[in-house]
């Protein structure tokens, strides 16, 4: 906790927070949870978790474990487009392998193989625009019958090439039984992805109650070349082995460079609570401001706390888009926007 105590005072200030309510999304959806998202194809593209539908459209059930829509970076936040079938219900972004879909198949449904019910599934995380490609980082979630019976095979890197597509999912070879993915397990830098002076950077935050994030770099030409990344260890960069620990954040953040108050922002739920916070540094290294509060986010309607407080600087407005997501009712989810000055 050394880190809490020598932290400096953040370079900035909260002047305002606007209740934008929450996003207008396709009537489709019942609710989607997530929403990390940069500019990708001229649009800003937003990437979600599990997904509700109303109804199941060209599939056979309601539920999507990934999504994704795109908006105008100057537009009005009521215009959205998404991936989605001939019934208006939208596609999954992430498209399963044959594998795992045969999986799936095997283990739902009448006669099926035990243990009944067991899933594939993949949730959207950061995603992440460069010179006309994106990239996607991603879980892959291993999930059977029961309350919270799921744990997470690895995180790989889809890439995309064009809106109109779906992003392919590459198969580094890391992981010989799941060969899409680039990181076995919980060790993938999952929580916030950015670029910066052409480098893909990125957070991982351990699933340890503090959350103590890690940071990652890589040449994106090399993103599914595992001994590419690199892992700041303290004084410079080296092997994920010896990476440090650069604050204690979240399992889900936004990062990025706010060039008007020329500062780092690093802005997220604060795990455990209601509150959305943000981190400022002079270099993405560090050292990290201690947290500075900005909003206290709506709880859901059975009292479980909000969550994925994610920043949304691409998008041309007069303030900062914040979201967050919280539960209104039984299966239904909403992302909340919220509209921050800072100083």
């Amino acid at each position: 906790m050394l880190l809490l105590a020598c932290a400096p005072k953040p370079s900035v200030e909260v002047v305002s927070v606007s209740e934008l309510g929450p996003m207008h999304d396709a009537p489709t959806i019942q609710g989607r949870d997530g929403g990390f998202s940069d500019e990708i194809f001229g649009v800003s593209v937003w990437s979600y978790g599990d997904t509700v539908t109303t109804e199941a459209g060209g599939d056979e059930g309601t539920w999507r474990n990934n999504t994704a829509s795109w908006t105008a970076l100057g537009g009005d936040l009521d215009t959205w487009e998404q991936h989605q079938d001939a019934f208006g219900v939208p596609l999954e972004f992430l498209p399963r392998t044959e594998v795992e879909q045969t999986y799936n198949e095997e283990h739902s449904g009448e006669g099926c193989q035990q243990p009944c019910g067991a899933r594939e599934a993949l949730w959207g995380g950061p995603i992440v625009g460069l010179a006309d490609r994106g990239y996607v980082f991603y879980w892959k979630i291993h999930g059977e019958p029961g309350a919270w019976n799921f744990y997470p095979r690895g995180m790989g890197v889809a890439e995309w090439d064009a809106l109109e597509d779906r992003p392919v999912r590459p198969e580094p070879g890391v992981v010989p039984s799941h060969p899409t993915l680039l990181f076995a397990d919980s060790d993938g830098p999952g929580a916030a992805a950015w670029t910066h002076e052409g480098l893909l950077y990125a957070f991982g935050c351990e699933t340890a109650p503090t959350k103590p994030c890690q940071l990652a770099r890589v040449d994106p030409t090399r993103v599914q070349d595992l001994e590419a990344w690199q892992w700041w260890t303290g004084s410079a960069w080296g092997g994920h082995e010896d990476a440090s620990t650069v604050f204690y954040g979240a399992p889900m953040m936004s990062v990025w460079w706010e060039q008007e108050l020329a500062t780092w922002i690093a802005l997220y739920s604060q795990p455990g609570g209601q509150d959305i916070v943000l981190r400022t540094a002079a270099d993405v290294t560090g050292p990290w401001s201690r947290e500075l509060f900005v909003f206290e986010a709506q709880d859901s309607h059975d009292g479980a706390w909000p969550y994925a407080g994610l920043a949304h600087p691409e998008l041309d407005r007069q303030g900062l888009i914040v979201s967050y997501y919280r539960s209104p009712a039984d299966w239904q989810g909403e992302i909340v926007l919220l509209e921050v000055e800072l100083r």
